[in-house]
């Protein structure tokens, strides 16, 4: 995250309650400075956090913080930093609710990434566990993360993601399908992954 980018609070406890008080999903995505601040609830399937990061860096919008917490089953709040390569226009045009409910097609995943820190262990959250990630951050980077969970079964319940210099530190607490326990199997499956 730049200095200037480090000035930014996401303030996601707003969105968290127009998520508990509006009755339909919605989303603002307003200019912050050289960023746009996306705040997005609703009614969401367990991979929307991976479907949405998918769909920005499709769209060349590099995420550069994000908060995102389940309010209660499949219903949750997010807030995203974004750095557009487009013209401001253009990213406010976007549809981000289409693109949280929709995984993208004919997107080409990010080929590589580098983690260079990885650790597992038991989260505060009851039945979760906690990822911790980091490595050389690059266009994607969130994104080819949500997916290898997804692959894995493994869905957030609760996210952090920063960017800052130059280096992604992201935090997850997962959860297995349908909110269960994550099985050992798919944690060490999914550290595998993440370390090819």
């Amino acid at each position: 995250m730049t200095a200037h980018a480090a000035k930014h609070t996401l303030a996601l406890e707003p969105v968290i309650e127009r998520a508990r008080s509006e009755p339909s999903a919605g989303f603002e995505c307003i200019p912050d400075g050289e960023f746009f601040r996306l705040c997005i609830w609703g009614w969401f399937p367990p991979d929307w956090c991976g479907n949405l990061s998918l769909h920005c860096y499709a769209a060349r919008l590099s995420v550069i913080a994000a908060e995102a917490r389940r309010v209660r089953t499949s219903l949750w709040a997010g807030a995203f930093l974004l750095s557009p390569t487009l013209p401001a226009r253009d990213v406010r045009a976007q549809d981000f609710l289409h693109m949280a409910r929709h995984r993208p097609n004919g997107v080409a995943r990010p080929v590589s990434m580098e983690i260079d820190r990885l650790r597992i262990e038991q989260s505060p959250a009851v039945n979760a566990a906690r990822i911790r990630i980091g490595g050389p951050d690059r266009i994607g980077f969130l994104a080819v993360v949500l997916d290898r969970m997804a692959f894995c079964g493994l869905y957030p319940h609760q996210l952090s993601a920063r960017t800052t210099a130059g280096r992604a530190e992201d935090c997850f607490d997962v959860l297995g399908i349908g909110g269960t326990q994550p099985s050992p199997r798919a944690l060490e499956a999914l550290e595998k992954l993440l370390r090819a």
